[in-house]
């Protein structure tokens, strides 16, 4: 879910940027620089998840490899 959010709100940067190109209005800076915050933010939370999801895996099988068993993928 996580990622979707970034890759929308990427997506959605990028257009205003487009459009900012063509327009450059204070009030369309202001809503494109709270999307590339957003876009920042979003960034940071799903590296954020794909870490805490690693780590619980390498927990994970760790804990099977000192009972001698395979984890299952």
């Amino acid at each position: 879910m996580i990622q979707y959010t970034q890759q929308e709100i990427l997506s959605e940067e990028l257009r205003i940027r487009e459009r900012l190109r063509k327009c450059d209005d204070e009030g369309l800076r202001d809503v494109h620089d709270l999307a590339a915050h957003v876009a920042s933010w979003t960034e940071k939370v799903h590296a954020a998840a794909r870490a805490d999801y690693t780590s619980s895996r390498a927990k994970d099988v760790r804990a099977a490899s000192a009972r001698g068993t395979r984890h299952p993928r």
